[in-house]
């Protein structure tokens, strides 16, 4: 941590503890006698000790932490490792660790004693509550003397920048939609870069890469030979997430803007699992798109994107179809996830089947996230109309899907004491 991003102040903390020494004083000038002078050395030697107390602590009190792990989700713990060090021979009888850190559910100031020339450590821990980006820090220490006087502050400036993502524990209840590059095209149609499909194998051309030559053919032919590839078998994928507020049910974990990022990271898991492509496009207050691509970096980057979406656009989901139009390429999928019953973007998507776009609905049923809500007819019906123009469709209620365990108490796992033993945070 560099010095700049570390404050140490020491305040007068007690103003009114001067008052006895003036009066004290005055009474001396007054009324000359041994008794005040005695008084006047004692209190100006606690104001003296107090003083070099905080001194002490101020240049030689310090602290530390250490973040463990990297990557958090959604009901994972969250751990950090503390250490109070104070290498003064004078102890430090209360130090108060304040942390301003924003994470829900995470509380880790904490106050505790650390003698002269020891330090101590605990980890301190708690369940990932809700996902999104928050800091870790600032913090502070505070400190004193015995009697109360002085206070010494130690402000750690310095944050870090946390993002819980959403979990990827999700069931997924029906099967992923291919594009419509299979079938028939399959044997045809030819790519013209490596796919993971091997069609055949040809004579070498000029300009083919050494990479496609076929060993194995060339030794038995004599003749230099290269693979042919096929168009992949799946095309692009595409999730969009309708996030128009006016459309959204629920609160909390049982929400449906919550199902719809848990049921987008599960998707994407599984799509990227299987070396396609995938894109995705919201429509909250700011609208993101982020191009298919395949790879851990677009997973991480999609990740990223769910674990800070929230339920408050003005963009409804017939604009959100028509915009994607522009996006997508034919044979791709498109998967779109959205609690909007209403059958006026029905229009919308039928386009996108006719320009051969594999489309499949999710579709969340609001009225079952509702308090003491039910499965809305209303639902069914819209399955029905959709799955006659062409596309599937699917319905999530609330408690189609496993939710992580999200029982938090923040904890102290264990404490190592100044002399060095290790304890229970139960065990005081």
């Amino acid at each position: 941590m560099l010095d700049t991003e570390v404050e140490k102040t020491i305040v007068w903390k007690n103003r009114w503890s001067i008052v006895p020494l003036i009066v004290v004083m005055v009474l001396a000038i007054l009324l000359p006698s041994s008794t005040w002078n005695v008084l006047i050395v004692t209190l100006g030697g606690i104001y003296l000790i107090s003083y070099l107390w905080a001194r002490e602590l101020h240049l030689h009190l310090t602290g530390e932490r250490v973040l463990q792990g990297g990557w958090i989700s959604v009901g994972d713990h969250l751990s950090e490792n503390f250490k109070l060090e104070n290498s003064s021979i004078l102890p430090a009888l209360w130090v108060e660790l304040t942390d301003y850190s924003n994470i829900p559910g995470y509380e880790p100031s904490v106050a505790y004693q650390v003698n002269g020339r020891s330090e101590y450590k605990w980890r301190q821990s708690a369940v990932c509550l809700q996902r999104g980006r928050f800091t870790i820090g600032p913090w502070r220490l505070r400190s004193g003397d015995p009697f109360g006087i002085f206070e010494v502050q130690i402000h750690y400036r310095h944050t870090e920048e946390m993002i819980i993502h959403p979990p990827l524990n999700a069931d997924l209840t029906f099967t992923l939609p291919t594009g419509l590059r299979q079938g028939d095209i399959v044997g045809r149609d030819r790519a013209m870069q490596v796919t993971n499909n091997v069609s055949a194998v040809r004579n070498y051309q000029p300009m083919d890469p050494l990479s496609w030559i076929h060993w194995p053919t060339t030794a038995r032919t004599g003749n230099l030979s290269v693979r042919e590839f096929d168009i992949e078998a799946a095309g692009d994928a595409w999730i969009l997430i309708d996030l128009d507020q006016n459309v959204h049910e629920g609160s909390g974990m049982e929400s449906t803007e919550e199902y719809t990022v848990l049921l987008a990271s599960a998707l994407t898991t599984r799509i990227l699992a299987r070396n396609r492509a995938v894109g995705l496009a919201t429509y909250g207050e700011r609208p993101s798109i982020l191009t298919s691509l395949k790879g851990t970096q677009q997973h991480w980057r999609i990740l990223r994107t769910l674990a800070e979406l929230s339920a408050d656009g003005e963009t409804d989901l017939q604009q959100g179809l028509d915009d994607i139009q522009q996006l997508i390429k034919r044979g791709s999928a498109l998967i779109v996830i959205t609690p909007n019953i209403n059958e006026d973007w029905l229009p919308n998507l039928l386009k996108l089947s006719r320009k051969q776009i594999k489309t499949t609905v999710v579709l969340l049923d609001g009225p079952s996230f509702t308090e003491h809500g039910s499965a809305s007819q209303t639902a069914d019906h819209m399955q029905k109309t959709i799955q006659q123009l062409g596309p599937a469709a699917e319905i999530l209620r609330r408690g189609d899907i496993e939710l992580p365990n999200l029982e938090s108490t923040t904890t102290d796992e264990f404490k190592i004491t100044p002399l060095g033993g290790r304890v229970r945070a139960t065990d005081g």
